[in-house]
């Protein structure tokens, strides 16, 4: 990790060697602010999405979603499970709740150590799967919160389509790729993505035999389920 930090400071320094005292004062300002920018949202997932998804992002996060982000934005690393986990606290587990319905209030706890599970059911068009799977995985991506994610939709295409348009932002999203770079990978197909930061992400269909999923040592730290019902499931 230290050498690959001196590598890129390195040619950081050749490139600036090469141009006018002008160019190398505005490479210098620009590469200050991206860094700046992604240490602001390295704990504002909300932060993160407006500035990088403006396409999706068009207005302000709802409060349920802010304090559900609110959440999602401060992991910490647990040196006994060797992850990242999620913590809620009384204050943040108080805010959820008043977006709760009453029915469903005594489902989150009041504090909580490590979240294991997230049920989130909402009505049509509030942003589930494009801000809580599409984005939030793109944001835990770029920070490596995750090793090991797999996406679980209804259908094999259904998962592979989704997890397609979500690594078409590595590769498209100029304000995404100026700042972490090219994250393209070597493997970059239809239901497996390896990025250059060593984050796998892969996409399966409901029903698909899971047992033994792995890559390299690793097995998933990270699962999403989202539109795993069809209209006939729910009569």
């Amino acid at each position: 990790m230290e050498e690959e930090r001196k590598d890129k400071d390195y040619s950081i320094l050749f490139r600036l060697m090469s141009m006018t005292r002008e160019e190398a004062k505005a490479t210098a300002s620009t590469e200050s602010k991206s860094k700046e920018r992604i240490e602001k949202y390295r704990f504002d997932a909300a932060g993160f999405m407006s500035y990088y998804f403006p396409h999706y992002v068009r207005l302000e996060q709802a409060p349920w979603q802010k304090a559900l982000l609110d959440i999602l934005s401060h992991p910490a690393w647990d040196t006994r499970k060797n992850c990242y986990v999620w913590k809620v606290t009384e204050k943040q587990a108080e805010e959820l709740k008043r977006w709760e319905r009453e029915e469903n209030k005594h489902y989150t706890a009041d504090t909580l150590d490590c979240i294991r599970i997230i049920g989130l059911v909402a009505s049509r068009e509030q942003g589930k799967s494009t801000v809580f799977v599409r984005l939030l995985m793109i944001w835990m991506a770029c920070y490596k919160y995750f090793r090991f994610g797999v996406i679980f939709r209804n259908t094999d295409t259904m998962a592979d389509n989704f997890l397609r348009d979500t690594a078409e932002e590595f590769v498209t999203n100029k304000r995404l790729i100026a700042d972490f770079g090219e994250l393209k990978g070597k493997v970059w197909k239809d239901g497996q993505y390896i990025l250059k930061n060593g984050v796998v992400i892969v996409a399966q269909g409901r029903g698909t035999d899971v047992r033994g999923l792995v890559q390299g040592p690793f097995r998933p730290d990270l699962i999403w389920l989202d539109d795993m019902t069809t209209d006939q499931d729910k009569r």
